[in-house]
């Protein structure tokens, strides 16, 4: 009886006004919340301000956080308005509707850890946990899905860029506009995948996660009166790996022997944040850092502050460029082949980055991986132990000036003579 409704109520109108619909509504909402987030930094008590009130630690402009919920919140509700009505307007897409279903409880845990830490701040394990058991949540309803003959194969795929793409999209939302404009060309590149292989459902859903970023650009823009959080990036990163997953079981259905085509093709949009999250790991440990530190050598962070350049001209030319990259990839995905065009998005991405990044990345403390210097790492090192009950007393010296080692040299070795003659008197 239910179907029979539904289908009876979508047929009264096309597809394409359904989505119009819904996008209108969901713009209307954001922009009304986020009016209200707005209205909130003017106040100083009640219990709307305690709850919603989340002012940017960092911010240099009276900015507040939380911008990030209309944007989970909005793309929730696509999730739950697809897969209960999609089978009506998409009857060529019937099984979209599970993972639909399949995102939501993961997509309410990234909302509820992300109002926390910005509220709290918590523990980058926490945060670290939670992402986990996030992605692996959904990872595991929907490898059987993807792959029904390789779940397995499909859960590590998943994991794996799942837990790279929410923190490589937080690295990323470091100046006013940045997140927005990178995550439109994201999502443009979907809705061109949907619209040039005749994909409805992933055009619907690429172009329904598009509408809360743009309700929230004239919020955003320098100089920002609200941020995203940690809601904003990380459900930003998680809405990628749900559309590359529909993207992809779409191609499937689509064409089942273009199995790796379609897995690369779903991969291309993600390339960003994970190499941002690789090359930020490679960088801190080159410099004899944990990965797991921040630091502010970030791309979008050296063309503002070394180079000079404005929030919003760093995020038009990083977006700029990253579009064109990513329009080239796809040609050369289409025309050549797709691991040539994955490769073609991977190598230009890190040459850009190196290219801006190498004269302020290495310091005097750079790790040196020569040869030498790693069989030097790897072999036993001698250590003598010393009772403390021998020690009378020790200096440490730091020498920076060659010339005077041999001179240091000598003054330690008769401080030696000095302490062994004392220990001889003593026994």
């Amino acid at each position: 009886m239910n179907e029979i409704v539904g289908l009876a109520l979508f047929n009264q109108f096309s597809t394409t006004t359904w989505i119009a619909v819904a996008a209108t509504v969901s713009f209307i909402c954001c922009t009304c919340f986020y009016v209200f987030l707005d209205s909130m930094r003017k106040r100083s008590s009640g219990v709307l301000f305690k709850l919603f009130y989340i002012p940017a630690r960092k911010s240099t402009t009276d900015a507040m956080q939380f911008g990030g919920l209309p944007v989970a919140a909005s793309t929730i509700c696509v999730w739950l308005f697809l897969g209960s009505y999609g089978r009506f307007m998409f009857p060529q897409d019937r099984f979209m509707a599970t993972i639909f279903f399949h995102a939501v409880i993961p997509g309410l845990l990234v909302l509820i850890y992300g109002y926390l830490d910005d509220k709290f701040e918590l523990r980058p394990i926490i945060k670290l946990l939670t992402q986990f058991i996030v992605v692996t949540m959904y990872a595991l309803l929907t490898s059987r899905t993807l792959y029904p003959e390789f779940s397995t194969v499909s859960f590590i795929v998943v994991s794996f860029f799942g837990l790279g793409v929410m923190n490589g999209q937080n690295l990323l939302d470091g100046l006013d506009t940045l997140t927005i404009k990178i995550a439109m060309v994201s999502y443009l590149h979907f809705v061109a995948l949907g619209l040039y292989f005749a994909l409805p459902t992933v055009t619907a859903l690429a172009c329904l996660s598009l509408v809360p970023l743009l309700a929230f650009y004239s919020f955003n823009k320098e100089p920002a009166k609200i941020h995203l959080g940690e809601i904003g990036g990380a459900f930003i990163g998680f809405s990628f790996i749900v559309l590359s997953s529909v993207f992809h079981r779409s191609m499937i259905v689509a064409n089942p022997s273009g199995l790796a085509r379609s897995g690369i093709l779903a991969l291309i949009p993600l390339t960003l944040p994970m190499a941002e999250i690789a090359i930020s790991f490679l960088r801190r440990m080159v410099n004899g850092k944990s990965p797991f530190v921040g630091d502010k050598f970030h791309v979008h962070h050296i063309l503002r502050h070394y180079w000079k350049w404005g929030a919003s001209k760093v995020a038009t030319v990083m977006a700029l460029a990253y579009g064109i990259v990513t329009c080239l990839s796809f040609l050369c995905s289409h025309l050549i082949h797709p691991i040539c065009g994955y490769a073609l998005m991977i190598v230009s991405i890190g040459i850009a980055y190196f290219f801006v990044g190498r004269p302020y990345w290495f310091g005097k403390q750079t790790v040196d991986f020569s040869v030498k210097s790693l069989f030097q790492f790897i072999r036993k090192k001698d250590v003598m132990i010393l009772e403390t009950a021998l020690i009378d007393e020790f200096k440490i010296t730091i020498v920076q000036n060659p010339e005077i080692h041999d001179e240091m040299g000598a003054e330690a070795a008769n401080g030696q003579e000095d302490s062994d003659n004392k220990i001889k008197k003593v026994s």
